[in-house]
């Protein structure tokens, strides 16, 4: 594993979890935050996911680390969405995975 470069790793870490905090708590409140203008939550979950994973990618820069990042967004994804199904809330959608 290499070990990151940088100076405040755990400040850069700290918001990356902020991120995933408030992705989870969007997914599965009943009244997420809207943006002012009309926008797909396809498109939400597609720039959600993206910048999660690219923030981290510039932490965590050995290729081992990045797969397990991958892996790890792409099954919070698919476990957050059969959690909203089961809270009776939200829809599960499967093109939301």
């Amino acid at each position: 594993m290499k070990k990151s470069t940088l100076r405040y790793q755990n400040v850069w870490l700290f918001i990356g979890i902020a991120m995933i905090v408030f992705v989870i708590y969007e997914t599965l409140t009943s009244s997420p935050i809207q943006p002012g203008f009309k926008i797909s939550d396809k498109m939400l979950h597609i720039v959600g996911y993206f910048g999660m994973m690219g923030w981290f990618v510039q932490i965590f820069k050995s290729r081992n680390q990045q797969l397990v990042l991958a892996v790890g967004f792409v099954s919070m994804g698919i476990m957050l969405e059969f959690i909203q199904g089961w809270g009776g809330i939200r829809h599960y959608e499967v093109a939301d995975m």
